[in-house]
């Protein structure tokens, strides 16, 4: 973590996947557009926008603190680990996902389609619309904490799927790294993908040129940097 001040308030600010909260990672998937430097700033600083672009005093350190975004293998190549330690607790990960309960399929599922209504209406709004993804072609970052928390949930509690309990366990696993949550939360979710391919093949098809896109708008040079 780096400090530096902004209208005269101590900021810190991440500067490695690392150091990233799974809440913070998944905020910037959802509501980054891929272009704005600014706006990537803001998250990652949780800062205003307007005093952002004010601020003539952070100089260099603007830089510093959004550089890691454009080289995020960190996630995108971290493995699947063999446990995860949530709260007080050590869940072991299962080798083989095991069939859903009805209550975690239909929570999952509906989370699913909500992402893609949403998407799908965002694209169509905005043909040119770029969208950030740790992977490309995957366009459901934005639940790896909801996927994590539906199937760990019962192991965790070693009792049935709860709804409640799950957006409770959900909540602390906002506060993990995202490093540590992502592998486990895109392997629970390509789960569903593989065994659900024609409900998401049409807009899959449709936005992975978007995402693609905006992998493409990554590849820049520091010398491109500019501040608008």
């Amino acid at each position: 973590m780096i400090s530096l001040t902004l209208d005269k308030k101590k900021v810190k600010a991440p500067t490695s996947w690392h150091e990233v909260t799974v809440a913070m990672a998944q905020k910037i998937c959802n509501e980054w557009d891929a272009s704005d430097k600014i706006a990537l700033f803001n998250i990652l600083t949780a800062t205003n926008y307007a005093k952002v672009k004010a601020s003539t005093d952070i100089g260099s350190k603007f830089f510093d603190v959004i550089d890691f975004v454009y080289f995020r293998s960190t996630v995108a190549m971290a493995p699947v680990p063999k446990a995860l330690k949530i709260g007080c607790k050590i869940i072991l990960i299962p080798n083989k996902v095991g069939k859903l309960s009805t209550g975690q399929l239909i929570y999952l599922r509906q989370k699913m389609e909500a992402v893609q209504v949403k998407l799908e209406a965002d694209v169509k709004a905005n043909p040119d619309l770029t969208k950030f993804a740790f992977k490309n072609g995957f366009i459901f970052d934005s639940l790896i904490s909801t996927a994590v928390a539906t199937y760990l949930q019962p192991l965790y509690d070693k009792a049935d799927f709860d709804e409640e309990r799950a957006q409770t366990i959900e909540a602390m696993i906002l506060d993990m790294n995202i490093v540590d949550v992502y592998p486990i939360g895109f392997f629970f979710l390509k789960q569903q993908l593989n065994g659900g391919r024609t409900l998401m093949d049409c807009l899959l098809l449709k936005i992975q040129t978007r995402i693609a896109s905006a992998l493409n708008s990554l590849r820049w040079r520091r010398s491109d940097y500019s501040v608008r």
